[in-house]
């Protein structure tokens, strides 16, 4: 996903696109759970951590800011569940 597409994505996510939301999902889980596994060392809690990210993605949409580098964006949310 490229930046252009993740900001329209954040923008649908604000107004509560589940759609768009999936559509993050698909594309970032892996991702997230490699950081997440990164730090815990436990493949069932990184798994745990990682559904979790995505609430709180859903939860935070109205915070993200264009053009802060949606991957790095994404691994600081990440670190701090």
């Amino acid at each position: 996903m490229t930046d252009e597409q993740f900001n329209a994505a954040m923008i649908r996510l604000r107004d509560k696109d589940k759609q768009a939301l999936k559509e993050i999902y698909e594309a970032y889980l892996s991702f997230i759970f490699h950081v997440v596994l990164d730090i815990v060392k436990n493949r069932e809690t990184a798994e745990d951590i990682a559904s979790e990210f995505f609430i709180k993605l859903w939860e935070r949409a109205g915070q993200y800011k264009e053009g802060s580098g949606h991957r790095g964006y994404l691994a600081t949310i990440a670190r701090k569940i």
